[in-house]
């Protein structure tokens, strides 16, 4: 699950400087529980629910909306360390439920239409520009889809190119 255009309280909207040099060990342990219970416990609670109705009804598939951070964390978004906690679960989860035919899989979404981009950060985008909510929700649509049967457990970028590392 992604987050909108709001973050927690205890953040600044800080940009995206390389410099950063925030307050990563003076965060409250509230904020953490917080990040943790929006970033991770709301998707294990849906699928405890759902899980079994899609047993019964033969399978189905999870589409975790998460961030570009998960796999590149960035200082001025320390919640974002969580969002690999997601990504873990997400393979768990695949692993044990393949087998009852139900996926689960994680969209990474980069910026998007909703965030007013400083020139500095759309330039660090090799596409130079946010992605569209329909770009967005096309990659969801196909990870939902028969054509995405074969696709489980795994975070997919979509970013515009914005990460560097190899995968």
């Amino acid at each position: 699950m992604g987050h909108g255009g709001t973050v927690p309280e205890a953040i600044e909207t800080v940009g995206f400087d390389v410099d950063f040099d925030g307050p990563l060990l003076d965060l409250p342990d509230e904020l953490w529980h917080e990040s943790l219970d929006m970033y991770v416990l709301n998707v294990v609670k849906i699928a405890r629910i759902v899980t079994p109705m899609l047993i019964k009804q033969g399978g189905g598939a999870f589409v975790n909306i998460s961030s570009m951070n998960t796999i590149e964390p960035r200082a001025p978004y320390p919640m974002s360390t969580l969002r690999g906690a997601l990504h873990s679960f997400s393979k768990l989860f695949g692993d044990r439920y393949a087998r009852c035919n139900i996926r689960m899989n994680n969209l990474l979404a980069g910026f998007c239409e909703n965030v007013n981009l400083s020139e500095g950060v759309r330039r660090e985008i090799p596409a130079q520009r946010p992605a569209t909510f329909g770009e967005i929700g096309q990659v969801c649509v196909f990870l939902a889809s028969e054509g995405a049967r074969y696709i489980n457990g795994l975070s997919i970028l979509s970013d515009g190119g914005m990460n560097r590392a190899v995968r």
